[in-house]
C-alpha cells in the first residue's frame, strides 16, 4: 500500500473510482433484468405451448438460463466482492484483476476515472487492450472518455495515443473529438485539443466538420472553441450559420467571413440574401458595412420561413417578398 496515494492522490480519484464500480453494478443489474424477463415471458408461453413452437421455446429457454449462469461467472470474485461494497483500497490491493476487466475499464473511460488507467499503465505496464476478445488501442477508451466528458482521462491518456484521429467505426467515420462535439462535451473538447496532432476538421461519413456538428448541435461556446484553436470556417459553414440564424453563431463569425459575395453552391444565394430572408436587419446592416452588395443575383430557389424566394433576383427583390420596409431602406442606400 505504500505508492496507494500515487494512484490515488485525492478524495476524487476515489470517487471517480467508485463511480465507475457503480456503474458497473448497475450495468450488470440491467442485464439480469433483461434476462429474467425473456426468461419469464418463455415460461408464460410455455404454459399454453403451441406444439409447433414449443420445441423452439425450449431450447430459448435453456439458452437463457445458461447465458445467464455465465453472466453471473464472468466477473471474479475480487470484482463481486467490490460492487457490492466499492473500496479503492480493496481494488488497489487487487488491480493487476480490476486493471484487465474490459468492463471495469469501460466503465473507468466514461466516469472519468484515471486510477485504473493509471495502474494498468505504469503499475502493470500492460498496454495491451482488448474489448470483446479483440485487440483494441488505447484510443478506443478516449474515445469514450470523449462521449462522457471524462476530461481528466482524456489529459492522462493522450501522451500514449498514436493516433488521436482513430476511428472505431470505419462506416461514420467520426473521431473523439466529432463524439465529443456531438454530445456538447466542452471540457472533453478542450482536453483533446491539448493532443498536438488533433484534426480539428476530421469529417464524419457525410463530409460534417466538428464546428459544423457544434453548429447543428447549437453548440456556440465549442464552436468558439474549435474556431480559436484553428478549425477550418469553410464557406459552406458560414452558409449554414446565416441560413439558420443562430444569433451566437452569427456574432461568432461575422468578421472571420473572407469574401463576403460569394454565392453557396447549394443554395445558390449569397450570405446577404441569406439575412434578409431571415428578416434580421441586424445582419443586413452589417454585411452592408462589410461591403456585401445587394445587387448579386440568386442562382437557385431558396425557401426560408414557409416563404419561396424565386431564383434570379437579388437582395432587394428578397425584402421586397419579405416586406420589411426597414430592410428595403438599408439596401437602397
Amino acid at each position: 500500500m505504500k505508492d496507494y496515494k500515487f494512484f490515488f492522490p485525492d478524495q476524487q480519484s476515489e470517487e471517480t473510482l467508485v463511480a465507475s464500480l457503480k456503474k458497473y453494478q448497475e450495468r450488470r443489474k440491467k442485464d439480469f433484468e433483461d434476462i429474467d424477463r425473456e426468461i419469464k415471458e418463455i415460461e408464460t408461453a410455455l404454459k399454453k405451448p403451441d406444439p409447433k413452437s414449443e420445441k423452439k421455446l425450449l431450447i430459448r429457454l435453456k439458452e437463457f438460463k445458461e447465458y445467464r449462469i455465465k453472466v453471473q461467472n464472468e466477473v471474479p470474485k475480487e470484482v463481486a466482492t467490490a460492487l457490492e461494497k466499492p473500496d479503492p483500497k480493496y481494488v488497489y490491493e487487487h488491480y493487476e484483476i480490476f486493471c484487465k476487466d474490459e468492463f471495469m475499464l469501460g466503465h473507468a473511460a466514461s466516469s472519468d476515472c484515471v486510477p485504473i488507467f493509471k495502474l494498468r499503465l505504469e503499475k502493470l505496464k500492460d498496454a495491451e487492450f482488448f474489448q470483446l476478445g479483440k485487440p483494441v488501442p488505447v484510443e478506443y477508451y478516449i474515445y469514450r472518455a470523449a462521449s462522457e466528458n471524462s476530461a481528466n482521462l482524456i489529459r492522462y491518456l493522450n501522451p500514449y495515443s498514436k493516433d488521436i484521429n482513430y476511428r472505431t467505426d470505419p462506416d461514420n467515420k467520426c473521431t473523439a473529438l466529432y463524439w465529443a462535439v456531438q454530445g456538447g462535451q466542452k471540457e472533453a473538447v478542450k482536453a483533446l485539443l491539448e493532443h498536438p496532432d488533433i484534426d480539428l476538421d476530421a469529417a464524419d461519413a457525410y463530409a460534417v466538420t466538428p464546428l459544423a456538428r457544434a453548429l447543428y448541435g447549437n453548440y456556440p461556446k465549442i464552436g468558439e472553441i474549435l474556431l480559436k484553436a484553428g478549425a477550418k470556417l469553410s464557406e459552406h459553414i458560414i452558409m449554414e450559420i446565416f441560413d439558420r440564424g443562430n444569433p451566437a453563431f452569427l456574432d461568432m463569425v461575422i468578421e472571420r467571413v473572407i469574401d463576403y459575395n460569394f454565392i453557396d453552391p447549394k443554395k445558390g444565394i449569397t450570405l446577404l440574401h441569406a439575412a434578409v430572408a431571415d428578416e434580421n436587419e441586424h445582419k443586413v446592416r452589417q454585411l452592408i458595412e462589410l461591403g456585401a452588395r445587394a445587387d448579386i443575383i440568386s442562382r437557385k430557389k431558396y425557401v426560408q420561413r414557409h416563404r419561396v424566394f424565386p431564383s434570379k433576383i437579388n437582395a432587394f427583390e428578397y425584402a421586397t417578398i419579405v416586406g420589411s420596409e426597414n430592410i428595403i431602406a438599408l439596401l437602397k442606400k
